[in-house]
C-alpha cells in the first residue's frame, strides 16, 4: 500500500510539473505564428494598420538619417486608395518646437510576381536626406493582432535591413517595433488613433451637469459625459420639477463626422423630436468659446432648421437660435426666441 501511495504522490508531482507550470516561451523573433495572406483581399480584411496614428517620445539610434535623443511627435496616416488596390501611407515627424525633421509617403500593394504584400516608401530626413525602402510582409499573427515585416532601407548611401512588427493593443492603440536584422536594441513607438473630437472638447467642454432654473421652480438639466474612449459626448436633457420629480426630455450625442470633417450632433426627444446638426465654426476669445452649428429636425411631420450658437464662458453656457425656419409657420416660434443660460453645477 505504501508503494502505491508513493506512486500516486509521484504521479501528482509530475502532473504539476509537466502540465501546470508555464511553458517555455518560443523565441520572440520566431516567424512561426505569422501566416502570410493568400491574397490582397485577405490582407485588407485582417490588417491592423488603417487609420491615423499619433505617437510621442524620444528618437533612438535606429535610422541613418535621424539622430538619437530628439523629442518628437509622429503622425502616420494609412487609408485605402485607388479603388481598394492599395493602402496609401503618409508620415510626418516634428520636434518638440514644431520643426519637421522627417516626412514621406508610400503604398502597400499586392505584388503579383512574388504573391506577397509589399510596401514602397520614400521621404526626406532633416529636409535634405532622401531615403527609400521596400518592405515585404512576413505574415500576420491574427490571434495576437500583429504584423511582421522585413524592411530594407537606403539613406545617405547606406542600406540597412530591419524587422518591423506592428501590434494592436486595443482598437485605438498601436505600437511599431523596429529592430535591425543583425540584432541590437529594438525601438518601439507607441501610437494612439487620432481623436479629432478631443481637439474640440478640450476647448469646448460640455461635460458635467448644467442647470437652468425656471420661474416656475422647475430646472432644466443637461448632463454631459465623455464616452467611447473620448470619441463621443453623451448628454441627457432632464426636467427637474419643483415637486422633486424628474422627467427625461431628450438625449443627444456629439461626435466627429469623418465624412464631412466636422463635429456632428444627433438628438432625440421624448416627444418624438429628431434632430441633427453640424459645426460651422469654433472660435475663442480669451476665456469665451463660441460654437456655431446648423441644425435641422422634425416632429409630427413639422420640419425646422436654423442656426444655434452656444457660448461657454467659465461655468456659464448660453444657447441662442437664429435664422429659424419652420415648414408650417411663417413667424418665428417662441422657443426660438428663448436664449437659455445654463450654469455648470458639477463636473
Amino acid at each position: 500500500m505504501r508503494t502505491i501511495f508513493y506512486f500516486i504522490l509521484l504521479f501528482a508531482w509530475l502532473n504539476v510539473v509537466c502540465f501546470h507550470l508555464p511553458a517555455v516561451a518560443e523565441d520572440s523573433n520566431s516567424d512561426a505564428e505569422f501566416i502570410a495572406p493568400a491574397s490582397w483581399s485577405e490582407y485588407l480584411d485582417n490588417t491592423i494598420v488603417l487609420g491615423t496614428w499619433v505617437g510621442h517620445g524620444k528618437t533612438e539610434e535606429m535610422w541613418v538619417g535621424i539622430p538619437a535623443g530628439v523629442e518628437y511627435t509622429s503622425t502616420e496616416k494609412l487609408e485605402i486608395g485607388d479603388e481598394g488596390s492599395e493602402i496609401q501611407q503618409q508620415h510626418l515627424m516634428k520636434t518638440k518646437d514644431g520643426k519637421v525633421f522627417s516626412t514621406g509617403g508610400g503604398r502597400f500593394f499586392w505584388d503579383d510576381e512574388s504573391d506577397q504584400v509589399k510596401i514602397t516608401v520614400y521621404g526626406l530626413d532633416n529636409g535634405s536626406d532622401f531615403f527609400s525602402g521596400t518592405s515585404t510582409l512576413i505574415g500576420i499573427d491574427k490571434a495576437n493582432g500583429k504584423e511582421r515585416w522585413k524592411h530594407i532601407e537606403t539613406s545617405r548611401g547606406v542600406t540597412t535591413e530591419y524587422i518591423i512588427e506592428r501590434s494592436a493593443k486595443t482598437q485605438n492603440e498601436r505600437s511599431m517595433r523596429w529592430q535591425k536584422a543583425e540584432g541590437g536594441k529594438p525601438w518601439t513607438i507607441h501610437k494612439t488613433r487620432l481623436n479629432r473630437l478631443a481637439e474640440v472638447t478640450d476647448v469646448f467642454d460640455m461635460t458635467g451637469t448644467w442647470e437652468m432654473k425656471l420661474p416656475t421652480g422647475d430646472s432644466m438639466i443637461i448632463k454631459g459625459t465623455l464616452g467611447l474612449d473620448g470619441r463621443a459626448l453623451f448628454a441627457e436633457e432632464i426636467q427637474r420639477k419643483a415637486d422633486g420629480t424628474s422627467e427625461k426630455n431628450g438625449t443627444f450625442v456629439m461626435c466627429w463626422d469623418p465624412v464631412n470633417e466636422t463635429v456632428a450632433f444627433h438628438g432625440l426627444g421624448a416627444n418624438g423630436l429628431r434632430w441633427q446638426s453640424e459645426m460651422l465654426s469654433l472660435t475663442t476669445d480669451n476665456d469665451e468659446v463660441t460654437m456655431v452649428t446648423r441644425f435641422q429636425g422634425a416632429m409630427d411631420g413639422n420640419h425646422a432648421s436654423g442656426i444655434m450658437t452656444r457660448v461657454i464662458k467659465g461655468d456659464k453656457m448660453t444657447q441662442k437660435f437664429s435664422d429659424v425656419k419652420m415648414a408650417n409657420r411663417k413667424d418665428t416660434p417662441g422657443w426660438a426666441k428663448f436664449a437659455p443660460v445654463f450654469t455648470r453645477v458639477s463636473d
